[in-house]
């Protein structure tokens, strides 16, 4: 699924969890960000998707530009700009 997140710039796909709340271990290239479950969509009660977790402070943890850790709640999700 697509996803933006409202107040970051660029967004990013996002997996669905598994029954376990895992997401899957395919990155991007150069990627070195973990998926985590913590997407909740529509107003879930629980965690369904996927997003890239990095630490905004870690340059190009993401991979290559123009990927970016986007600052978000005390942590980072990798995004990239609308449309790449």
């Amino acid at each position: 699924m697509n996803v933006t997140v409202q107040g970051l710039p660029g967004d990013f796909c996002s997996p669905p969890c598994d029954a376990s709340s895992n997401c899957p271990t395919a990155v991007p290239a150069g990627c070195k960000a973990a998926g985590q479950c913590v997407l909740d969509v529509n107003g879930g009660a629980t965690p369904t998707y996927c997003a890239l977790i990095c630490d905004p402070a870690t340059k190009g943890v993401c991979g290559k530009a123009p990927a970016k850790c986007e600052p978000i709640q005390g942590t980072g999700v990798c995004t990239y700009p609308i449309g790449k």
